[in-house]
């Protein structure tokens, strides 16, 4: 399991349990859930958190002061907020969801050398994130959204939607599955407000040159792949105008039927951009 899910199925582990019922079980239920999720993944990781808070009148659920730390190698994340602001207990998958996590960021007091030295060259230094899932089900089929956004003055963000998304009809997880899930759309919204401009010094000062010659050699690139793959011409030009004046890269897909994994696999990769109705825009 990664980290990335053990981190996130800890929180909703605990969003859970805290939203079930009055604050006395609230307590005993997230007790109880939590110790049953550690146990699961204690060989990898263990969490704890300050506190739990819900509403009944407003039917919503907050876990604070989270961290969960990995063991090899040895890392913290740390989470001030999760809020659970609706969540369907009625069934069994529910049918709704939505939770946010607010202040995520790694512990500085063991975070990856490197990743810290990176941040504090780009003047992120103590960079948080703050991660909003929710999805929507029905029968077979679903809605994923997905907001990313650093909590920093220096802000970049991440807006997904992931529509029509219909699933095997199977009570049992099988990874092999997966190739039958077919999309209906999937749209894609990266908002940069400063990233790009400090990475591209960054690996100027690095390499001891211009910002240019940076840009020169990712443009060359993207010319090369545009040759050797001339159905995404348009993409690379609009990632190219990206690159140039970076503020939003939209990516859509928007086939006129759903398309599989297995049903792309058997098609020529050139022949990907029109089967998926393929729009990449910079502005």
């Amino acid at each position: 399991m990664s980290k990335v899910a053990i981190a996130i199925g800890a929180v909703l582990v605990l969003g859970a349990a805290a939203y079930a019922g009055t604050e006395i079980y609230l307590n005993r239920a997230a007790e109880q859930e939590v110790a049953e999720f550690a146990a699961s993944v204690s060989d990898q990781a263990d969490f704890r958190y300050r506190s739990v808070r819900t509403s009944l009148w407003n039917r919503n659920a907050r876990v604070e002061g989270i961290a969960v730390t990995f063991r090899d190698p040895e890392q913290t994340v740390l989470i001030d907020k999760v809020e659970v602001e609706e969540w369907d207990f009625q069934n069994d998958p529910p049918t709704f969801g939505t939770v946010t996590l607010s202040g995520m960021r790694f512990d500085p007091e063991n975070a990856d050398a490197e990743i810290q030295a990176l941040l504090t060259e780009l003047e992120y230094g103590d960079l948080k994130s703050d991660l909003s899932l929710s999805y929507a089900l029905r029968d077979n089929e679903a809605d994923f959204a997905m907001q990313w956004r650093t909590a920093s003055l220096f802000d970049f963000s991440f807006d997904m939607q992931l529509l029509n998304l219909n699933l095997p009809a199977t009570d049992d997880f099988d990874p092999a599955s997966l190739a039958a899930v077919s999309v209906g759309r999937l749209s894609l919204v990266y908002t940069d407000d400063s990233f790009l401009p400090r990475t591209l010094d960054y690996l100027a000062a690095e390499e001891g040159s211009t910002v240019a010659e940076i840009k020169g050699e990712l443009s060359s690139a993207l010319t090369t792949l545009a040759e050797g793959y001339p159905g995404y011409t348009e993409a690379l030009t609009a990632v190219q105008a990206f690159i140039d004046n970076p503020n939003v890269l939209s990516i859509d897909i928007n086939p006129d039927e759903p398309v599989t994994p297995l049903s792309l696999m058997l098609l020529d990769p050139s022949e990907w951009p029109s089967r998926l109705n393929l729009q990449v825009s910079a502005r």
